[in-house]
């Protein structure tokens, strides 16, 4: 090969890894937007456990960089407070901010992935989903509907219990 040819070579095969994208630097292609739909039981006017849906919205933003966006809808927008897990079931809604206990009368065992009356307190609660199993349990539970569950915070258990009736005493028999 004369010094001309190679030059000639080169520029020629300069141009094309130029003009190609082999000598680009490679960039990921960006993730696509996600946008859900969140039913919640909880109206805005109980900010106490409202918020909760909203802390979680803003952190689930921050943490994908804006990829995964959740729309926080009030009660009724989508589902009644105790259909927002069915709503999620049957895919009206992405997720729910709700309490497993007001879809008990569906199963009764619902009542272990919240506060039960005369149950643990928080604390306590919080302590068995995350290290005492209770969490893997409710999933189970979840499972056969196609549900996970992600605790959100927690009121504590229900301690005046739940009645039919308006109670008036603390007797156990009518006077």
């Amino acid at each position: 090969m004369t010094p001309g040819s190679r030059r000639a070579f080169l520029t020629r095969a300069g141009f094309v890894a130029a003009g190609s994208n082999a000598a680009a630097p490679a960039v990921a292609d960006s993730s696509p937007k996600i946008n859900w739909t969140m039913t919640s039981a909880f109206p805005p006017s109980l900010d106490l456990v409202h918020n909760r849906a909203k802390t979680f919205v803003a952190a689930t933003s921050d943490a994908t960089d804006g990829g995964l966006t959740i729309a926080v809808q009030s009660p009724g927008a989508v589902a009644s407070p105790v259909d927002a897990m069915d709503a999620v079931a049957a895919g009206k809604a992405d997720c729910a901010h709700t309490s497993l206990c007001y879809a008990s009368t569906k199963n009764s065992a619902y009542l272990f992935g919240s506060g039960a009356p005369f149950g643990m307190n928080a604390r306590q609660h919080g302590a068995w989903l995350k290290v005492g199993g209770g969490n893997e349990l409710i999933d189970n539970l979840l499972a056969e509907r196609g549900l996970m569950a992600m605790p959100m915070g927690s009121t504590g258990g229900q301690m005046a219990g739940w009645f039919r009736k308006e109670l008036h005493s603390a007797r156990t028999s009518p006077a």
